[in-house]
């Protein structure tokens, strides 16, 4: 099935009066996950490529744990949130409202999409976003002055020791 099927008119027809214009090849694969419909990128490449993704994270994760010299780091996104506030939000989901966990998942879904890309590697070895939210709340329920970055970060560092 072509990418463009999926679009609303797809008439097919010789004389169509809507012109589809295919778009230009991309380096994803075209096979949707059939969970939560994200792509997987293809094997291989550029081992450089590789490298400059992983300094480029490292460094982002340098600068993120270092101290600010004179100026105030700005920072955003619920994973500078406190682990006090993700435990609140957890617990309102458990009492039926479920609007601020779900900010707290939707930025957990990016951030691990951007460690996957940046990796080139499924970093929470197929355990999904569900174990990873409840490894989140059991780090926070330990550890309330953390925030929500730092249980993320636990539970991939946690994950990638058991390679």
């Amino acid at each position: 099935m072509s990418w463009y099927q999926h679009r609303r008119h797809d008439c097919g027809a010789t004389g169509c009066p809507v012109q589809q214009k295919p778009r230009p090849a991309h380096r994803y694969s075209r096979r949707c996950a059939n969970a939560g419909g994200g792509r997987s990128l293809p094997r291989g490449g550029s081992a450089a490529a590789g490298l400059a993704a992983t300094a480029l994270l490292a460094l982002l994760l340098a600068l993120h744990a270092a101290p600010a010299a004179t100026a105030e780091q700005v920072l955003w996104g619920y994973g500078v949130r406190g682990c006090d506030d993700y435990i609140a939000a957890a617990k309102a989901a458990d009492a039926g409202d479920a609007a601020e966990l779900g900010r707290f998942e939707d930025w957990l879904a990016g951030f691990i999409s951007g460690l996957n890309l940046a990796l080139g590697e499924d970093v929470l070895r197929g355990s999904g976003l569900g174990t990873a939210m409840t490894a989140a709340r059991e780090y926070c329920t330990a550890n309330t002055g953390q925030d929500f970055f730092n249980a993320a970060m636990e539970h991939v560092r946690n994950l990638a020791s058991l390679r």
